[in-house]
């Protein structure tokens, strides 16, 4: 089953990017075009691998309107097709992602906003294309904790991206994420590849994804971004890292 599962999540993502980097391209004619065509590509090709993984995904609360900054808690990899399966999105990841061979290309032709982590300027390059982002319809979704996490608490927030909601006045809508199992967690010293080959031998699990209320800019990106975390802590039930 886990030789099947990862034959056919590659073959997948494949067909997924016979769409999504001709929505790259059409960026640079047309930001809303590009951007619209690249997220419902990745909207599809989350769902087709949610399925193929045996993930169960639910959805409690109304899904994040259009032109908004989302927030969520992040447990792995996973959670970028869970929640792409429930809504067209644009992603922020670290740069290293940028790198990965054939995903990294997908990812960035697929709507991902690479951020360079410690340097002020690719910081301030990412909170200007996510205003851009913004202007054009897009949900533009991030983890502030800044790293996958074990599942069993809600770090400290970075920050940092916050400023761009406030530049442009838009809201952030927070998300919980809860799994069924702990083998969504990636929190150890795996390589992606060798966690995504231990998920795809668990049989699955079950995602769920709450969804709060729409959080108006206010006050610092201090402020906004502990505002949000102990929304996303009360929404996916998990308790705050007081470290």
């Amino acid at each position: 089953m886990r030789v099947l599962r990862l034959l056919a999540s590659v073959v997948w993502t494949g067909i997924a990017g016979f769409v999504v980097v001709p929505g790259g391209i059409l960026r640079t004619l047309s930001l809303p075009l590009g951007l619209k065509v690249s997220t419902v590509a990745g909207h599809i090709w989350g769902k087709g691998i949610c399925w193929i993984l045996g993930v169960k995904v639910s959805v409690q609360g109304p899904l994040p309107p259009k032109g908004v900054v989302v927030v969520a808690n992040h447990w792995s990899w996973l959670d970028i097709p869970v929640l792409y399966s429930v809504f067209p999105g644009c992603f922020i990841s670290r740069h290293e992602v940028a790198g990965w061979i054939g995903f990294g290309v997908l990812a960035r032709a697929g709507g991902t906003l690479f951020v360079v982590r410690g340097k002020r300027a690719g910081a301030r390059k990412t909170i200007e294309e996510m205003g851009e982002w913004l202007g054009a319809g897009a949900r533009v979704v991030f983890f502030p904790e800044g790293r996958a996490w074990n599942g069993k608490e809600i770090l400290h927030f970075k920050s940092t991206l916050f400023s761009a909601p406030i530049n442009s006045g838009k809201p952030c809508v927070p998300i919980g994420l809860a799994y069924g199992s702990r083998e969504a967690a990636w929190a150890s010293e795996m390589s992606f590849p060798e966690h995504f080959a231990s998920f795809c031998a668990s049989g699955g699990c079950e995602a769920r994804i709450f969804i709060g209320d729409p959080v108006m800019p206010k006050g610092s990106r201090k402020e906004m971004a502990a505002t949000l975390r102990k929304s996303v802590a009360a929404l996916s039930g998990l308790p705050l890292n007081m470290d």
